[in-house]
C-alpha cells in the first residue's frame, strides 16, 4: 500500500518553505472524496494516512499535475520496508483465518457501481464466515458514500478512503476490492452470480425520514422525475416530463436539478425543485423514500430509489458503464421495483414511442399499488 507525505520540494519552490502540516482532500480527483487528512511534514507512523496500491496508481497523475494536489506526494509502505501493515492477499485460499480489511481500488467508480458491489461484499463476508474467518468485514470507501453502508449487517468497520495507518495495523490482511466483476467472482468464489443473494438494498436512518415526512403532503400521488443524466447522452428533453405530468394531472411532482439553485416550484404545477435542502446522500435517500414513483434518467438516482423498494422507471439511453456481466439479465433479481426501458432494447429508445412507453409504466405501478 501507499502512504501520503508532503511534497518537500514543491512546498519549497511554491512556498519556500515546508509547513509542519498542510490539509488534504482529494474532491478534485474525485467528488466522492472528501475526507479532510491533515497531512504532516514529519508523522508519526500512527498519523500516515495510507490508500490501496491501485488506488495509488490512479491518483499519481492527479497529485503531479493538478494545482491543488501537487503538495503532497505518495510513498510506498510495505513489510519488506519494515512497516507494521498487514499481508496482502489476492485470494484467501490456503490462508489462516484473520482480520481482513477490503480496500477501495477505484478511483472513478461512481455511485451506481457501490451499490452493485453490496450484493458481492455481502456474499464475500457470508464465504469468509464459511471459511471460519469474522462473521463481518471492514471496507475502505469513498468518503461521501458511507450511508451506503448504514445497518448494513455484513460491515464491521467502515473507513473512509484514506484510513489511517493506525487503524490499518490492527487487521492481518488487506485486499482490493471493486477492480472487475470477474474478479470479484472469483474472490466470492462462484460460477454464476445467480448462486448468491443479488438484491440492492438501502437502509435509511428513523431521523431522516421523520425530517422529510413533513415536506411532502400525503393526499396525492407523489412522482419523483428527473431528466438530466450527469453524462449529457443520457439526458432527456423535458417534453417527455410534460407529457407524463399531462397524463396524470392529480399527482405531486417532485425533482432534484443540481444546477438549477431555484427551490420550489420549477413550472407551473411542478416539478417542486429539492435541490437547496439536498445536503447530502443522505437527504436524497429520505426524499426518495417518501416518492410513489420514481423516473429518471440518471442512472444514479435509478440505483438509489430501486434499492429504497421504491417503483423505479429507469430510462436507459446510452451505454453501460462498467459491470456489464449483470446488465441486462439479471437486473430484476438486483432490484425487484426496477422498470427499465430501453435495457433491453440494445440502449435505444424512440422518441415517439417513449412518453406512451412512460404512461404504460406508471400506469402498470398504480394499478399493482
Amino acid at each position: 500500500m501507499y502512504g501520503i507525505a508532503l511534497n518537500t520540494t514543491e512546498l519549497l519552490m511554491q512556498l519556500g518553505q515546508i509547513p509542519d502540516t498542510a490539509t488534504l482532500c482529494l474532491e478534485d480527483a474525485c467528488p466522492y472524496m472528501t475526507q479532510k487528512m491533515t497531512i504532516h511534514f514529519a508523522p508519526e507512523d500512527a498519523q500516515i494516512p495510507v490508500l490501496s496500491w491501485q488506488l495509488a496508481h490512479q491518483l499519481e497523475p492527479h497529485l503531479q499535475n493538478h494545482p491543488s494536489l501537487r503538495f503532497f506526494r505518495l510513498v510506498p509502505i510495505s513489510q519488506e520496508q519494515g512497516w507494521p501493515v498487514p499481508l496482502k492477499l489476492k485470494t484467501f485460499d490456503g490462508v489462516p483465518p484473520g482480520r481482513v480489511l477490503f480496500l477501495m481500488a477505484n478511483l472513478k467508480r461512481g455511485l451506481g457501481d457501490m451499490l452493485l458491489l453490496m450484493p458481492i461484499l455481502r456474499a464475500q463476508a457470508k464465504s469468509l464466515e464459511e471459511r471460519g474467518w469474522p462473521s463481518q468485514i471492514s471496507i475502505s470507501s469513498a468518503n461521501k458514500f458511507k450511508p451506503l453502508f448504514y445497518r448494513q449487517p455484513f460491515v464491521d468497520s467502515l473507513f473512509p478512503e484514506c484510513p489511517l495507518l493506525s487503524d490499518v495495523i490492527n487487521y492481518d490482511y488487506v485486499i482490493e476490492y471493486g477492480l472487475h466483476i470477474h474478479r470479484m467472482k472469483h474472490l466470492v468464489g462462484v460460477q454464476d452470480w445467480r448462486e448468491i443473494d443479488l438484491r440492492v438494498e438501502l437502509h435509511v436512518p428513523d431521523e431522516v425520514i421523520e425530517r422529510w415526512h413533513s415536506e411532502f403532503p400525503g393526499d396525492r400521488i407523489k412522482i419523483f422525475f428527473n431528466w438530466i443524466s450527469s453524462d449529457k447522452k443520457r439526458s432527456l428533453s423535458l417534453d417527455y416530463f410534460q407529457a407524463v405530468k399531462a397524463a396524470f394531472p392529480d399527482a405531486r411532482y417532485y425533482t432534484s436539478q443540481v444546477k438549477n439553485f431555484k427551490y420550489g416550484e420549477l413550472f407551473p404545477g411542478g416539478p417542486f425543485n429539492l435541490f437547496p435542502k439536498e445536503k447530502s446522500l443522505l437527504d436524497l435517500f429520505g426524499i426518495l423514500s417518501q416518492m410513489d414513483i420514481v423516473i429518471t434518467a440518471n442512472t444514479g438516482i435509478a440505483h438509489i430509489a430501486a434499492a429504497l423498494g421504491k417503483p423505479t422507471i429507469v430510462l436507459f439511453t446510452g451505454r453501460l458503464y462498467g459491470w456489464e456481466g449483470y446488465w441486462p439479465d439479471l437486473h430484476r433479481e438486483l432490484y425487484p421495483t426496477m422498470y427499465p426501458i430501453g435495457l433491453e432494447e440494445d440502449l435505444q429508445l424512440d422518441p415517439e414511442t417513449l412518453p406512451t412507453k412512460i404512461r404504460h409504466q406508471v400506469e402498470t405501478i398504480l394499478a399493482a399499488a
